[in-house]
């Protein structure tokens, strides 16, 4: 037998997890706190946030975070091409894609 209870709190942890504040920076601190990794940072999985842990969400770059209490945080640039250009390619960094390039592509408006 389930209990409706332990259902019930699983659930608000899962929704409790969707929220996350995302604080916006510029391509320079972005820059800057990518090439600052490792620096005992975790990621939400509790490794180590890595620079190869930004992810590409076609529009602007994050990097997910964790803090000390397990509070989980987004850091976002939306100078898509200078991140690109000046951090991915500069440095020979593989981000993480959560859809194919493609797919962003041909449902663009």
């Amino acid at each position: 037998m389930s209990c409706p209870l332990c259902n019930i709190q699983r659930l608000i942890a899962q929704s409790v997890d969707l929220i996350r504040p995302s604080f916006s920076v510029d391509a320079e601190s972005f820059k800057a706190f990518a090439r600052s990794l490792p620096n005992g940072i975790n990621s939400p999985f509790g490794k180590l946030l890595l620079i190869n842990d930004v992810v590409d969400f076609d529009m602007c770059w994050a990097y997910n975070f964790a803090d000390p209490w397990g509070n989980n945080f987004e850091l976002n640039c939306y100078e898509y091409e200078r991140i690109r250009a000046e951090l991915t390619e500069a440095d020979g960094v593989e981000p993480v894609r959560y859809w194919p390039r493609d797919l962003y592509e041909r449902f663009q408006i």
